[in-house]
């Protein structure tokens, strides 16, 4: 599909592409290709500044001469098309002066104009089929709609009739845990430029916390990269149909429809789940900024929150350590700062263990320490349980919101991993009393979700 613009307009934006580098970088977060431009000339200029921008973070300004030279030498352009392109680049330079905000305007109602037409394709092709939800449709324009307003970063007008009670508070977190407890501690959740360590022995829940807190994360319009380590990407796709569904392994793979519905629905403001690939996973820290620019350069999305399991199987950033104790810090300082310095929310999880270590770090007079000293953490969450609370699937979480290790909020947890829940219900810690009453009340959980006492 070419830009619905004149010549004239097209050579406008090329110009700018060429000379302004914010203008440059809002045309690839908008996802304008050169296959949107109507002549090869205009494709190879707008590709030649895309790809100087992915070096040097700029638009290229009259290094495009130069780089279309360098093109050439390569054999990746055509000696007999330099010319006609030196000429084209010439009529460009000498535009006269235009409306910058008006081609700003027609480049988002083209972007509109693509969606809607590609949603309105896609429906042309549903209308045949005889076992369509009445509501599918509406949904599918629902989302283009949403998508469109997301991509320019523009809104139409919303009804007021059925906000949310709290709709009007200030919501700057990225993420939460859906723990009033635990979320009040931490001022409505998670928030750009924490970084949050959570911390548990092998099997506590810790990747089905990353699973959550991504889930969270959509529903609030945010999107997510999750990086799992510890777990193929076929094994964390399954996770997060059974966490945004509810239902067991079997009806996810016997229903995907209705899995894609739940899935679907539960991401608000496009929002979306992206998961690193496998090839990728055992790159170093400092390759982490790459990662995030390339997708939301190729995806037009804004990433936060990053969610590990675990940021302690990558590799370390450039430079010499002793040891693996050195090491596994130096990847910890490097995503604390990363956090910081690019307004992000970084989560990972860890182990009860460090590596190279022979302590643990689980009591509550060390796990404060552990997570926000040696782990850099400016947020810690600990996973714990006894045997016979793990048998009843009951789990304690910790919030050890300071620096010094003093700990926060305790809750307990119950969950069902059967159907892919990280909290079924939770509740403050309890006296011994009460605690021997809910020991007794809940029953012990086996394989196939089956109470046995």
């Amino acid at each position: 599909m070419e830009l619905t613009l004149n010549s004239d307009d097209q050579d406008r934006i090329m110009y700018l592409c060429i000379l302004d580098s914010k203008f440059l970088a809002q045309a690839i977060r908008k996802r304008i290709e050169p296959k949107h431009f109507a002549s090869d000339v205009r494709q190879k200029v707008y590709r030649t500044a895309i790809e100087f921008h992915g070096k040097y973070k700029k638009a290229p300004g009259d290094n495009i001469l130069v780089e279309i030279d360098e093109k050439v030498r390569r054999k990746k352009i055509k000696e007999e098309d330099k010319a006609i392109i030196d000429e084209y680049l010439i009529n460009v330079f000498s535009i006269p002066e235009f409306s910058k905000d008006y081609i700003k305007d027609k480049v988002d109602f083209f972007i509109k104009t693509r969606i809607i037409k590609n949603v309105t394709n896609t429906l042309l092709k549903m209308q045949d089929r005889v076992d369509i939800d009445p509501d599918t449709a509406i949904d599918v324009l629902r989302e283009a709609v949403i998508e469109a307003d997301s991509s320019i970063g523009r809104k139409g007008a919303e009804s007021i009739l059925y906000d949310p009670l709290d709709s009007i508070q200030k919501r700057d977190f990225v993420t939460r845990f859906g723990i009033d407890i635990i979320d009040s501690q931490l001022k409505g959740g998670l928030k750009p430029k924490n970084y949050v360590v959570i911390q548990a022995f092998l099997g506590a829940g810790k990747s089905w916390c990353i699973n959550h807190l991504a889930k969270m994360a959509v529903r609030f319009g945010h999107s997510p990269l999750v990086i799992p380590t510890e777990m193929s990407n076929e094994t964390a796709r399954l996770r997060f149909r059974m966490s945004f569904s509810g239902m067991k392994i079997e009806d996810v793979l016997d229903k995907p429809a209705k899995v894609r519905g739940h899935i679907t629905s539960s991401m608000n403001k496009g929002a979306d789940i992206f998961l690193l690939s496998e090839e990728e996973k055992g790159m170093k820290v400092d390759e982490l900024p790459a990662v995030i620019e390339e997708v939301e350069t190729r995806t037009g999305k804004i990433i936060n929150p990053i969610l590990f399991d675990s940021a302690d199987d990558l590799e370390p950033p450039f430079g010499k350590f002793a040891n693996k104790l050195e090491a596994n810090t130096a990847i910890h300082t490097y995503l604390k700062n990363y956090a910081k310095n690019e307004n992000k929310c970084v989560v990972t999880t860890t182990q009860a263990q460090r590596a190279g270590e022979t302590k643990v770090w689980l009591g509550a007079a060390s796990v404060g320490d552990n997570i926000n000293k040696f782990r850099k953490a400016t947020v810690g969450i600990s996973i714990n349980a006894l045997e016979d609370e793990k048998k009843k699937w009951i789990y304690r979480l910790w919030l050890f919101k300071n620096t010094d290790g003093s700990e926060g909020a305790k809750v307990w947890v119950k969950r069902n991993y059967e159907i892919g829940q990280f909290i079924m219900k939770y509740g403050r810690f309890v006296n011994q009393e009460s605690y021997n009453d809910m020991m007794e009340k809940f029953p012990i959980m086996e394989k196939g979700n089956k109470p046995q006492r």
